[in-house]
């Protein structure tokens, strides 16, 4: 797991980063680049090889993140480097589909802005996204990389969760017995 101290210790002193105009992300782009807000971020750019894994490709640039002059953009700070094979989750961005068009429509993002998001009248903003696989904050909401609607203006800070509390407290319930295989369905009688 990265920590904000832990980004400070390899140099990555978000505080004193220089604000990059020509090469901001949007909030929209940001969320274009997910399925539904919350899925793992595609990939925007073709990938080495197919079946590369971090080790090897990804971690080069989205370790310690900074200027990809290849991409012309600031690669992330993965908030998870110890998760090697990133194409377990990540997908490249496909411009032509092989899927079939459905009726899936995607959720609207959590709202950003000043009282849009807050527990209470003037309070910090709450956490609308689970933190599982997101536990550096500052990865996704620190540094040149992350969209200026929801980068942090206190990233020295390391302990988010004394203010920022997770919006949904409570995991809502999921009917798993679709997922049991046949050999727990005849055991369990």
């Amino acid at each position: 797991m990265v920590h904000s101290d832990d980004l400070m210790m390899q140099g990555m002193d978000y505080l004193n980063m220089p604000v990059d105009e020509n090469h901001q992300r949007t909030l929209d782009t940001y969320y274009d680049n997910r399925a539904y807000p919350g899925a793992p971020p595609s990939i925007p750019h073709p990938v080495a090889k197919e079946r590369s894994f971090g080790g090897n490709t990804c971690i080069q640039c989205h370790q310690n993140g900074g200027f990809v002059a290849k991409f012309n953009a600031y690669a992330p700070v993965t908030p998870h480097p110890e998760m090697v094979n990133c194409r377990q989750c990540h997908v490249t961005k496909n411009t032509t589909s092989d899927f079939k068009e459905n009726g899936f429509v995607k959720p609207e993002p959590p709202k950003v802005g000043l009282g849009a998001n807050n527990a209470l009248l003037g309070s910090p903003p709450t956490i609308p996204h689970q933190l599982q696989m997101r536990e550096s904050c500052i990865s996704c909401h620190g540094g040149p990389s992350a969209p200026k609607e929801i980068r942090v203006s206190h990233p020295e800070r390391i302990n988010c969760r004394q203010c920022h509390i997770p919006k949904h407290s409570e995991q809502p319930t999921v009917d798993t017995s679709t997922f049991l295989r046949q050999f727990d369905k005849l055991n369990e009688k």
